[in-house]
C-alpha cells in the first residue's frame, strides 16, 4: 500500500509521501504577452463545458469581443488558460490554439519543461480545488446549482493570491502517467455523454411525434380520415371539425381580467 502523508490542506487531505507540496508560483509561469502590435485576430473563448475554443464555436451567449484586439493577450498551444473572474465555476482549460484572449484571462505553463502541463490542468479542474479559492476573490454573485456545482460566479482571483496556494506535485514520469490515464478516461466519458445526449434528443423527438399524432389523428388508427386543408396537420378523422382558435380562446388583456371566449 502506498505511503501517504497529511498535507495540512483542507481540500487535499492526504497525498503520496513521495510527492511534493509547492506553491503555484514556483511551479507555473504566467505568460503576459500583449497582442500589440497585433500578431493574431483569432479570438479564443473559454467555457467550463467546452474548454478553450475559437470564439465562433462558443455555445450560448456572453460578452461580445472587442473589435480592437491590440489590448488582448496571447495564448499559445499548451497554455493553461483561466478566467480570473470565473475560476471558481470551472472556467479553466488547456489551449490547443494560438490566439488572443481578454486581459482578464491568465495563461500559465510549467516552469520545468520536463513536467506535464496536463497534470496541472487536471488539478485546476477539480471541484474541491475550485471551491478552496472561495474567499480569495473580489467580486459578486455566487450560485449553487442542484447538483452542487457552483455557477455564475464573478469573483476575480488576483494572481498574487493564486500563486501563494500549495498544490501536490507528482514526479514528472508519474504526472505523464496520470495525465494519459485521465485523457483516456475523460474521452470515454465524453463519448458516453454525447451518446446519452443523442438518445435524449431522439426520445424528445419521439415524444413530440407521439403528441402530434394524438392531437391531429386521434387514437383510432382505423378511423375514416379527411383532408384538413392545413399543411402542417394533413389528414384528420372525418368526424372532427376545423375551427379558428378564436372560437375557443380569448386574449386576456390584463392580469385581473378573467378568460373569455371570443
Amino acid at each position: 500500500m502506498r505511503e501517504m502523508k497529511d498535507s495540512g490542506i483542507q481540500w487535499l487531505g492526504q497525498y503520496p509521501a513521495d510527492w511534493k507540496l509547492k506553491k503555484i508560483k514556483y511551479c507555473l509561469l504566467e505568460r503576459i504577452e500583449k497582442n500589440n502590435p497585433v500578431r493574431t485576430s483569432d479570438i479564443l473563448s473559454l467555457t467550463a463545458k467546452q474548454g478553450v475554443i475559437p470564439y465562433d464555436q462558443k455555445e450560448g451567449g456572453g460578452n461580445k469581443p472587442k473589435e480592437d484586439v491590440s489590448a488582448y493577450r496571447l495564448a499559445y498551444p499548451g497554455d493553461i488558460v483561466m478566467n480570473s473572474m470565473n475560476i471558481l465555476s470551472g472556467s479553466v482549460g488547456l489551449s490547443s490554439y494560438f490566439g488572443c484572449v481578454s486581459p482578464v484571462y491568465y495563461m500559465l505553463r510549467p516552469s520545468n519543461v520536463n513536467e506535464d502541463v496536463r497534470f496541472y490542468n487536471y488539478i485546476f479542474q477539480t471541484t474541491v480545488f475550485q471551491r478552496s479559492l472561495y474567499g480569495l476573490g473580489n467580486g459578486i454573485l455566487i450560485k449553487e446549482s442542484g447538483n452542487g456545482k457552483l455557477n455564475t460566479i464573478r469573483m476575480r482571483i488576483p494572481m498574487d493570491k493564486f500563486g501563494q496556494l500549495f498544490i501536490p506535485i507528482a514526479p514528472p514520469t508519474e504526472q505523464k502517467g496520470i495525465s494519459d490515464y485521465l485523457d483516456s478516461k475523460c474521452a470515454e466519458i465524453d463519448t458516453l455523454t454525447a451518446d446519452i445526449e443523442t438518445q435524449i434528443e431522439t426520445l424528445e423527438q419521439y415524444k413530440r411525434s407521439v403528441i402530434t399524432e394524438a392531437v391531429t389523428k386521434g387514437l383510432n388508427p382505423d378511423a375514416e380520415m379527411k383532408d384538413s386543408g392545413i399543411e402542417y396537420v394533413g389528414n384528420i378523422p372525418a368526424s372532427w371539425a376545423i375551427h379558428p382558435l378564436y372560437c375557443y380562446f380569448g386574449e386576456r388583456k390584463n392580469k385581473k381580467q378573467s378568460w373569455a371566449r371570443g
